[in-house]
């Protein structure tokens, strides 16, 4: 990988992949669905006081020594450094949330890559939750299928392009971004602030999420959501039994 003390094959076989011999979007796209079956988004170090830093070898100890998981800075960062390492032309960029009531996040709020491959870009994101489980082009504005949901990808006039998913037959925003490519570094304060601010969301619940082959599963605090080909299951749990329902269904 781009930093030769973290091992490109070890990642590669957290994600039960072996190295591409061609950089193509087939294999981005497998790389892509390999880490959301593998990696949960999860929040748990906040929730336990455990300072997150955007050093690139902690967080490698963490997602592929540790087998744990992270949240947007951690997953999409280092897969950038995974990517970047076999040969795939991709920057970080910087991407503005939209809220539930349409307000929009700062700069810096989320971290997403953009892959070039033969001109095409494709916006890559393993960190951001319930999201597309493909790359999705920026090349057009056609609506983008997944598998599950519907997506478009929308350049608007001040250059800026904005991402949508569609919900019961309403476009749903997600974030905007531009193409600007950017350091790790520059997310480190909107990193401290998720952790240290109460008006960050993940200050506020302990979250913990994977895609499976079937569905996803969550868990909010001591509650576990289950989505099952469709259908949806939801139970709580006794709270002292929290370290065992991680260690179950998102670290075994």
């Amino acid at each position: 990988m781009c930093n030769k003390s973290l091992s490109k094959t070890a990642y590669l076989d957290r994600l039960g992949c072996s190295e591409p011999t061609q950089t193509t979007f087939h294999y981005l796209k497998k790389l892509v669905l390999a880490h959301l079956l593998s990696i949960p988004f999860e929040n748990l170090d906040i929730h336990d006081k455990i300072p997150i830093t955007l050093n690139i070898d902690n967080i490698y100890n963490k997602i592929v020594a540790r087998k744990r998981g992270g949240f947007c800075y951690e997953l999409n960062g280092l897969f950038f450094h995974l990517l970047k390492s076999v040969g795939y032309d991709v920057r970080m960029i910087s991407a503005r949330v939209y809220g539930e009531d349409g307000s929009l996040s700062p700069e810096y709020d989320h971290l997403a890559l953009l892959v070039t491959i033969n001109d095409t870009s494709y916006l890559t994101d393993v960190g951001f939750g319930e999201f597309a489980i493909i790359p999705l082009t920026i090349n057009t504005e056609r609506e983008q299928y997944d598998g599950r949901k519907y997506y478009r990808v929308i350049k608007e006039l001040n250059g800026r392009y904005l991402v949508m998913h569609k919900d019961k037959n309403k476009w749903v925003y997600d974030y905007n971004f531009n193409l600007k490519p950017r350091s790790l570094d520059e997310f480190n304060q909107m990193c401290e602030f998720h952790q240290t601010n109460s008006e960050s969301h993940f200050m506020k619940k302990r979250v913990c999420t994977i895609l499976t082959k079937d569905g996803r599963i969550t868990m909010a605090d001591a509650e576990l959501k289950i989505d099952w080909r469709g259908e949806k299951f939801n139970t709580s749990f006794d709270s002292r039994l929290i370290n065992k329902i991680q260690k179950y269904y998102f670290f075994n």
